[in-house]
């Protein structure tokens, strides 16, 4: 099976890796990318009849997503089978909260450490304590670890999005097993929507962001104001068959 190395592999996007060597990929069969065409141009359609802005950067990664979809087939060893994956295949999604927080307890066999509320966006935020959209204090965030429910997401580059209230955060820090980051400022105009008529406010996060089932990371917020928030991670995820079997409510 091919390796490359990530700057090989994603060489005409942003993506933050945090430390990872070569990765194995394996590439689509025309198939394979007819499937992946027709998810892609079905999410561009959800979110541009919300925000032109955001359908306008998922479609300028969608390459990305791809690319990333073959590590995904490399590392668990099936065929991709679209929107609608059958047993002993993969599927991709938009990602949504259950994919993040996808038990209620995160454990070691199960490290799903975050601060958001289980089956939904919202996260409460203290002014001036860290904010833990992936990982905790003492652990890192892995996606689904589980053989038959594995899975990888990502979140795409400028993909942090606040709903409803004045964007509440104002710096962002990742950390890997391998790489500690210094933390990134939010820009000034994040309290300006990104589509009129609509109150949703932007971060700006200067790359996209793999999360793997296999490599911990932490993806931290400073927050200034308090309060219970709706903080959106739009980006896609990469699933066995059995992750997604059925309907999911984590409790």
């Amino acid at each position: 099976m091919p390796t490359a190395r990530p700057d090989e592999l994603f060489k005409e996007y942003d993506v933050l890796v945090g430390g990872l060597g070569e990765l194995e990929y394996e590439d689509f069969s025309d198939n394979e990318d007819t499937l992946f065409s027709k998810f892609i141009e079905n999410s561009i359609d959800a979110l541009d009849k919300i925000s032109p802005e955001i359908a306008k950067d998922f479609e300028a990664q969608s390459g990305l997503f791809e690319t990333l979809a073959t590590v995904f087939k490399a590392k668990v060893d099936k065929p991709f089978g679209g929107i609608l994956p059958t047993s002993g295949q993969f599927g991709a999604g938009l990602l949504i909260p259950q994919d993040v927080k996808y038990v209620a307890t995160a454990s070691s066999s199960s490290p799903a450490y975050t601060d958001y509320t289980a089956n939904s966006w919202n996260i409460s935020l203290t002014a001036g304590t860290t904010a833990y959209l992936l990982g905790s204090s003492a652990n890192f965030y892995k996606a689904s670890p589980t053989t038959g429910s594995r899975a990888m997401f990502v979140i795409m580059k400028n993909g942090i999005i606040e709903v409803g209230t004045t964007p509440s955060i104002n710096q962002f820090q990742i950390s890997t097993e391998r790489v500690s980051y210094p933390s990134l400022s939010v820009h000034p105009l994040v309290d300006q929507p990104v589509e009129r008529g609509y109150t949703i406010y932007r971060y700006n996060l200067p790359f996209a962001i793999p999360v793997f089932y296999d490599f911990g990371i932490k993806l931290t917020a400073m927050p200034i104001q308090s309060g219970t928030k709706d903080v959106r991670l739009i980006g896609v995820i990469f699933y066995e068959y059995d992750f997604r079997s059925s309907l999911r409510y984590v409790s």
